[in-house]
């Protein structure tokens, strides 16, 4: 996904999602892949924020794209009194060379702008995964100076956006899910599977089932964030859609300082990708360093012994800079 750049005072010409492909010798634009876009519209906000968003792929092959609202407000917004949709603010799914899924809930709208959705009422998001357990779509969504949100994301979900943010029930304007829009009788809402009372700038997310870091990590979430700089470690519960917490976070919600009873690791910055790759070990990008980080066990599987992971729950990190060099931290 990318953003064109635009007229320089800090809006764009338009968002694009587009396939590219080795030909030997450089990457081109895919002409066989049907390409999505978000076109400028003078008739609504084309702000330089809240746009763009992850991509990944589900166990059936499609593909998913979230992007924020743009700050515009329409019926992806849970504008009751939209009467057109923004294009805008949601999660998109594709087949893997582009075109519209048969199933997908809105395939059959009227209005070509929605049939794209699988879900919307979302503001902004820098993470986006599949439970490779379970196959469920999980989000994270970033508040407006509070409750930044994960989610999991069923078919024809609406996320709340711009009415409700966090749970419902401590919404501070009295709003409920019967103010949001319902494009469809099947749209659903139900409350964030967490919430961050103070805004963390939360960003990506991964499952650790099936890393290096063994067994005892399956039912392990990892979730970074921009403004602390920091990674944080959830159990799922034993269905796979929610989050086992007790004591101050059995709320699903962390009231300011409870959130360091969730930290995993710490100085990372702006981690916006987690993953576990090939070898097992976990990969995280940090855009604020520049850097990837490579999370395992000491010694890794393979070697003589085997040892836990350190108390603070970070054994290792090998920061991979752009010049191939490597220097590991304990």
């Amino acid at each position: 996904a990318r953003s064109e750049a635009g007229d320089g005072i800090g809006f764009w010409s338009g968002n694009l999602l587009e396939r590219y492909v080795w030909n030997g010798a450089a990457l081109v634009v895919d002409s066989t892949f049907s390409s999505f876009s978000i076109p400028f519209d003078p008739t609504q906000q084309n702000n330089a924020a809240h746009n763009g968003g992850p991509l990944h792929f589900g166990q059936d092959g499609t593909l998913f794209l979230a992007t924020g609202d743009l700050t515009r407000s329409r019926i992806e917004q849970n504008n009751t009194a939209a009467t057109e949709s923004a294009g805008t603010g949601g999660i998109y799914r594709f087949n893997a060379d582009g075109t519209l899924p048969a199933d997908n809930p809105f395939a059959t709208n009227p209005d070509v702008l929605l049939r794209d959705l699988f879900a919307y009422g979302v503001r902004n998001s820098f993470g986006l995964t599949v439970d490779p357990v379970t196959g469920f779509l999980w989000d994270t969504e970033n508040g407006n100076q509070d409750m930044d949100e994960i989610n999991l994301v069923p078919s024809a979900m609406n996320s709340g956006w711009s009415i409700l943010m966090g749970p419902e029930a401590r919404d501070p304007d009295g709003h409920t899910s019967l103010d949001l829009v319902n494009i469809l009788a099947q749209s659903t809402y139900s409350d964030p599977e967490f919430s961050f009372e103070d805004s963390i700038g939360i960003t990506s997310i991964g499952f650790l089932a099936g890393s290096a870091l063994g067994s005892g990590y399956d039912d392990a979430v990892l979730v970074g964030d921009h403004n602390p700089g920091s990674l944080y470690l959830f159990r799922l519960n034993g269905a796979r859609d929610g989050f086992d917490l007790s004591g101050d976070l059995a709320d699903m919600v962390a009231d300011g300082d409870e959130r360091l009873q969730l930290v995993f690791g710490s100085n990372f910055w702006s981690t916006t990708g987690i993953e576990v790759g090939p070898d097992g070990a976990v990969y995280l990008l940090s855009y604020r360093r520049d850097s990837i980080y490579r999370i395992t066990a000491i010694p890794e599987p393979g070697t003589a012994g085997t040892l836990a992971l350190g108390l603070l729950g970070l054994a290792a990190r090998r920061c991979v800079r752009p010049s191939g060099r490597t220097s590991s931290r304990a």
